[in-house]
């Protein structure tokens, strides 16, 4: 079976209609040209929503930034725009006559109606696995990813500073696209914006593997999906092959001896078509990003010690729980204790632990890397001068907790940069048993001098 090819437009915009009503998540770079909207470039995932995924517009001057869900059909207009340079089949060499197509190709995004540039067929497809780590965003199920061009080459974000009211300012719409596209707000960061003119990706729900759990004795492998009759799990290792009968969703605990043998990797599959798979070896150069990838490995004795010394032992003048990640600069009063521990001698807040103390909740499921960045962004934001602050999930009895670790500083005072506020007017704390204060000009002399000392001594 072939895992990737090539289908004309008209071909694939039929498809979508078929499809009729099934919602579809848009995201969407549009710009002005003249006095109407044009896409520049569209992202489209349709039969799968993300728990995270939110309707939301940007809108500049000349340049907007949209996600908003609209019917899978709605993106048959694919088909009326020119397909193939020529109607069957050519030979090398033979003139290629165009198709003609109509003028106007319209897709409604959110509030605003955007044009569709001419589009060059045929449109390319491939099939992705799970998790892909070629993918721009991993998406947790097997799909069929379509990539559409236009016909004037390839696409590019204009320059100039973004600003707008209701909407973030930018030095550039690059920052934007990366903020917009991948909630990574830093300015430093790289991104490629794509070449393609629309990408979508058709989440395949058959089946799929879920999450897999590897310890020095098991290997725990979640499958899922909607139509599993007939299929089988296949493990395979450079120790050999085993094969696992599936009828219907279910989770494998799989005994390893000796560990988990190397090469080894997972395929989903139904007689000669493969629903999903995944490499599962930390040394693999095919498996990527281990936590991106949906695999967890059970830390090691001394880790989980640790981590369960520091859930055990309640609050205190080094550790502080938080029931739930913080996600936005609204919640920057939640990091006072970032400061307060930089200013003094360190401390660990521990992100899944209720409040009572004893009642551990986890945090929500999601983009391990992307919650651990978000959280270092938000610091670095919040927080000056910037700590040393290492951020890592830890897995406790199938629980998930973050854990950030801030070292003792050694240029306090450490301040918090509020909603609102300048950054040369931060608010200091310092903390005292289990809470954190704001701090005193005692409190700020006191730190100062004592780091000095420290300084001195050494």
């Amino acid at each position: 079976m072939a895992d990737s090819g090539t289908i004309e437009l008209d071909i694939l915009g039929n498809e979508l209609a078929q499809l009729g009503d099934m919602n579809a998540c848009v995201t969407a770079v549009i710009q002005r040209v003249g006095a109407d909207w044009e896409v520049l470039h569209m992202s489209v995932l349709a039969g799968y929503v993300s728990e995270s995924w939110k309707d939301r517009i940007w809108q500049y001057e000349e340049l907007a930034f949209v996600a908003c869900r609209i019917p899978v059909s709605a993106l048959s207009v694919l088909g009326s725009s020119e397909t193939s340079d020529v109607a069957g089949n050519v030979e090398d060499g033979e003139d290629r006559e165009e198709v003609p197509q109509p003028d106007i190709r319209e897709v409604v995004l959110g509030s605003i109606v955007a044009r569709l540039p001419k589009m060059r067929g045929p449109a390319n497809w491939r099939r992705e696995a799970s998790h892909s780590r070629l993918d721009r965003v991993p998406l947790p199920r097997p799909a069929v990813v379509f990539s559409v061009s236009a016909k004037d080459g390839n696409r590019a974000l204009p320059w100039g500073i973004l600003a707008a009211i209701g909407c973030p300012s930018f030095p550039s719409p690059h920052n934007a696209w990366r903020a917009f596209e991948k909630g990574d707000f830093s300015l430093g960061g790289e991104a490629n914006f794509p070449n393609d003119l629309v990408s979508i990706r058709l989440a395949e729900n058959d089946g799929w593997i879920g999450d897999v759990r590897v310890s020095a004795t098991h290997l725990v492998v979640e499958v899922k999906g909607y139509n599993l009759t007939g299929c089988e799990l296949e493990v395979y290792s450079a120790s050999g092959v085993k094969h696992h009968p599936v009828d219907g969703p279910t989770t494998f605990r799989l005994a390893l001896d000796g560990g988990l043998p190397d090469d080894s990797w997972l395929w989903l599959k139904r007689e000669t078509k493969w629903l999903d798979y995944r490499s599962i070896s930390p040394q693999s150069s095919w498996t990527g990003d281990l936590a991106v990838s949906g695999v967890y490995f059970d830390e090691s004795i001394d880790e989980v010690t640790k981590i369960e010394a520091l859930l055990s032992v309640g609050e205190g003048p080094t550790v502080e729980y938080k029931e739930k990640l913080i996600k936005s600069a609204d919640d920057r009063r939640n990091l006072k204790t970032i400061p307060a521990f930089a200013n003094e001698n360190g401390g660990t807040i521990v992100f899944g632990m209720h409040q009572d103390e004893l009642t551990r909740v986890g945090v929500e499921d999601g983009d391990r890397i992307k919650q651990r960045d978000q959280l270092v962004n938000l610091i670095r934001a919040a927080v000056e001068p910037m700590p040393q602050v290492n951020v890592n999930h830890y897995v406790v009895d199938g629980i998930s907790f973050l854990v950030a670790e801030v070292a003792p500083g050694q240029s306090p005072p450490y301040g918090l940069i509020t909603a609102g506020s300048a950054r040369d007017k931060p608010e200091y704390y310092v903390r005292r048993g289990a809470s954190t204060y704001l701090a005193r000009p005692a409190d700020l002399r006191e730190i100062v001098l004592a780091r000095s000392q420290n300084a001195n001594s050494v």
